[in-house]
């Protein structure tokens, strides 16, 4: 699989993760920050006043997406989405 890293205009921002959210319906999402002492976090997570906002993605239809966003003070937050596994055939 080719993973390709784009940054998304900041006017495309809110057309781009609507047609995603079509796309990749419900996931699981991964949340870090660039300082080793980060820890798992399993809360809403808000990024005050994001700035740029870099994507990396498979092939269409996406099954996987990591974003890169990055806030006025240049602190980067890894955002990592996946569908989560199928369940198994009942």
């Amino acid at each position: 699989m080719t993973i390709t890293t784009q940054e998304i205009p900041r006017e495309a921002w809110r057309s781009y993760f609507e047609e995603l959210n079509d796309v990749l319906g419900t996931v699981e999402a991964t949340v870090g920050r660039e300082a080793p002492d980060s820890e798992v976090e399993r809360i809403e997570h808000v990024i005050e006043q994001p700035r740029r906002g870099l994507v990396a993605a498979g092939e269409s239809p996406p099954l996987e997406v990591t974003f890169d966003i990055e806030d006025p003070e240049q602190h980067q937050r890894l955002i990592h989405l996946e569908r989560p596994p199928g369940l198994p055939a009942g």
